[in-house]
Formats: C-alpha cells, structure tokens, sequence
C-alpha cells in the first residue's frame, strides 16, 4: 500500500535501477532480451491479425445466414452486397 503513495516518477526510477541491476549483474543478456521481446511483438501483432480476421470471417458467415428474418436479413443482405461489390 506504501508503494501506491510514491508519485509514478520515482516508482518508475526504481523499477528502472533494478533492471539495469540485472543486466550488470550478469543475470540477463540485454540483447537476448530485447530479440526475445522483439520476436514476441511479432508473434504477438501476428496473432492479433489472425485471430481479428477469424472473429469477422465467423461473423460475415452468420449475418449471411441471418437473410430469412425480416429486419436482420435486409441489413445483412445490405452488408453482403456491399462486400460483393468491392
């Protein structure tokens, strides 16, 4: 509870001093560390991209299966041809 009195200036000037502590130390290998961080923003932002085409894809697909109810059905079929069109 002391440590959320600090004002984040100083919290973050901490944190700062332990991690170059660990790269003095000899613990950890900065450049290992930054490729494991880059690698990991790859896999990352390539996952986002995959997993946000599946979640339209999936609902592309039941809007095109909604075109037999009245109200739903003109909006997606609106939705559809405008897909279609371009």
């Amino acid at each position: 509870m002391a440590e959320d009195k600090q004002p984040k200036a100083k919290h973050y000037e901490q944190v700062g001093r332990a991690v170059e502590s660990v790269f003095a130390s000899g613990f950890a290998n900065r450049r290992r560390v930054y490729g494991m961080n880059f690698w990991r923003g790859v896999c990352f932002g390539l996952g986002a991209a995959l997993g946000g085409s599946i979640v339209v894809a999936a609902l592309l697909y039941l809007l095109s299966q909604l075109t037999s109810i009245p109200f739903i059905g003109d909006i997606a079929e609106s939705i559809s041809n405008s897909i279609d069109s371009n």
